[in-house]
């Protein structure tokens, strides 16, 4: 979108574009696609029939500090359109995949197979500790 600032006789900037509404590039489509899958949540399990995610991974995950929406799909046709949809749109998060049994795990940067706790937990990102005088 063009945008053009100018300084105003009076000493101000003025700030302006003749875009006919907004425009989004496709940074912006992919992660509203993965916003779209997460419900409202920070993290989502994605779980395929018959199967289930080990009590043992979302505990991990729930003792990390995160509430995760475990989303069981009906069908087999289901979860494989939703994998088709993640690999179509470029919405995985590019990472090695874990050996064992993963499960289908989305957050803001997008969709990744995690296996252990210790996946999920180097799957977040670094923060730095503040000190305040």
């Amino acid at each position: 979108m063009p945008w053009t600032i100018e300084l105003t006789e009076d000493g101000r900037f003025s700030i302006s574009s003749n875009a006919p509404g907004p425009q989004v590039d496709v940074a912006y489509k992919r992660q509203q696609r993965i916003n779209d899958r997460l419900g409202g949540r920070v993290v989502a399990a994605y779980v395929a029939p018959g199967t289930d995610i080990q009590p043992a991974l979302l505990a991990e995950i729930e003792a990390t500090g995160f509430d995760v929406l475990v989303i069981a799909m009906k069908t087999i046709d289901q979860y494989e359109t939703l994998v088709s949809e993640i690999d179509v749109h470029g919405l995985w998060d590019p990472v090695s995949n874990p050996d064992g049994v993963t499960v289908l795990m989305a957050m803001p940067p997008g969709f990744r197979w995690i296996a252990t706790g210790a996946d999920f937990r180097a799957w977040l990102p670094t923060v730095e500790e503040l000190e305040i005088s």
